[in-house]
C-alpha cells in the first residue's frame, strides 16, 4: 500500500467517514466463488452448486444495488423487471420523523424504491429461478442475516480483502463512493440509498475528494 493510500485512509478514518469495499476488492470475491462454483459442477455436487450460485448473486447484487442486507434479504423475484432491468425494494428503514407504534389503516411505514440493475446481475437472478424453479413470490435468499454476514467474511478472506471490509453496510457504502466517481448525480444516488434526507449522502463526497486526490497525484505533471 503506498504512503497515500495509508494517509488517504488514515484520514478518512479521523473524519468518521464510512468504510467501504472497492469494485477491485469485490471483484476479487466474486472471482473465488466463479472458481468454486467450476469446481463444484466438476465434482456433480448440486446442492452445493445451487448455494454457492446463491451467494454469488448475492453478494454481486449487494454491491451493485447499495441496498440494506435486509432489503435484499426480503428480494423476491417478483420484485425483479427483467424488462425494465430493474428491483424494487421495500425500504425498510422507517423516516425518522414518524411517530412510533403500529401505523394506522392504509398508512405505510415504508416506501418503495426502484434501482436499476445491469444486464449481467439480471441474466444471473433469472438463470438461478429458472435452474432452480423459483416461485415468485419465494425469497431468493432464504437465509439469515447472520449467515450472510458468515459466509461474506469467508469469501472476503479468500480473496485477501480486509475483514473490516467484509460487511453488508461496507457494500452499501461501496456502492455509493463508485457511482459518485462514476458521475451519478448525488441527487440520483439519494433516491437508490432511500436517503430521506440528502445531508446523509453527502458523507460520500468526502470520500470521493480523496479519491480524486489520489488520482491527482499519480499524474505525472513534469519531464524527467
Amino acid at each position: 500500500m503506498s504512503n497515500l493510500v495509508k494517509q488517504s485512509l488514515s484520514l478518512a478514518l479521523s473524519k468518521n467517514i464510512p468504510v467501504y469495499i472497492t469494485k477491485d476488492e469485490v471483484d476479487r470475491m466474486l472471482v473465488v466463488l466463479e472458481e468454486e462454483i467450476k469446481t463444484i459442477k466438476q465434482k456433480g455436487q448440486k446442492e452445493r452448486l445451487k448455494s454457492t450460485r446463491r451467494k454469488y448473486i448475492f453478494i454481486k447484487a449487494l454491491f451493485q444495488t447499495g441496498v440494506r442486507v435486509s432489503e435484499l434479504l426480503s428480494l423476491t423475484p417478483s420484485m425483479v423487471n427483467r424488462e425494465e432491468r430493474t428491483i424494487r425494494i421495500i425500504n425498510l428503514k422507517r423516516h425518522k420523523t414518524r411517530k412510533r407504534g403500529r401505523p394506522t389503516t392504509g398508512d405505510s411505514p415504508y416506501v418503495e424504491k426502484i434501482i436499476p440493475i445491469n444486464d449481467s446481475l439480471r441474466a444471473d437472478i433469472s438463470d438461478y429461478c429458472l435452474d432452480y424453479g423459483i416461485n415468485p413470490d419465494k425469497k431468493l435468499f432464504p437465509f439469515s442475516r447472520r449467515y450472510a454476514l458468515k459466509f461474506i467474511k469467508e469469501v472476503g478472506e479468500k480473496a485477501n480483502v480486509p475483514a473490516y471490509k467484509c460487511h453488508p453496510h461496507a457494500f452499501r457504502h461501496g456502492f455509493a463512493v463508485y457511482c459518485l466517481l462514476n458521475g451519478v448525480p448525488i441527487t440520483v444516488l439519494q433516491e437508490w440509498l432511500g436517503h430521506s434526507d440528502i445531508f446523509n449522502t453527502t458523507i460520500y463526497t468526502k470520500i470521493t475528494q480523496i479519491e480524486n486526490r489520489t488520482f491527482f497525484e499519480n499524474i505525472e505533471w513534469e519531464k524527467h
